[in-house]
């Protein structure tokens, strides 16, 4: 499930720098985001199109199912429906559907500022980008620019 790089890691951040220290986001210091915004393993797990190619040379494309986010926040069923389809079981029913919105872990509290939304997307742009022309789906990943772009 591929989520927009800008706000999986505002949330990634919130949640090292804020949660897991007992802290509010307006207690973090803007240099110890811009440090978490720029560790590099973090940094590749936004490069969506590379980690669709590392993975789909171990388990080929059959084996893989690249959902986005949006789905799971705008059309839960869908989402849920598509992920078992994929497993070939039987899908839910529009009685889970309550079950399927129902928030289950609320991330911290926190709007991402628009410093660190600019900041964000410069770091991602390109990658947004070449997304963009690496998979069929391109809606969410056109989006996820056209969110951004009024950030420069």
């Amino acid at each position: 499930t591929l989520r927009n790089p800008v706000e999986r890691e505002w949330s990634r951040a919130k949640m090292n720098l804020c949660k897991r220290t007992g802290r509010n986001v307006e207690e973090v210091s803007r240099d110890e985001f811009i440090d978490e915004f720029n560790d590099p393993p973090q940094k590749q797990s936004n490069d969506y199109a590379a980690l669709i190619q590392r993975w789909t040379e171990h388990f080929g494309t059959s084996k893989m199912l690249v959902l986005f986010y949006d789905e799971l926040i705008s059309t839960p069923l869908d989402y849920f429906t598509k992920i078992c389809r994929f497993l070939n079981i039987s899908g839910p029913d529009a009685m889970l559907e309550q079950q399927l919105t129902e928030v289950v872990f609320r991330g911290v509290a926190g709007d991402l500022p628009l410093e660190y939304e600019h900041y964000l997307f410069e770091l991602h742009r390109d990658r947004i980008a070449s997304f963009l022309h690496f998979t069929d789906e391109k809606v969410y990943p056109a989006q996820w620019l056209d969110k951004h772009s009024g950030t420069k």
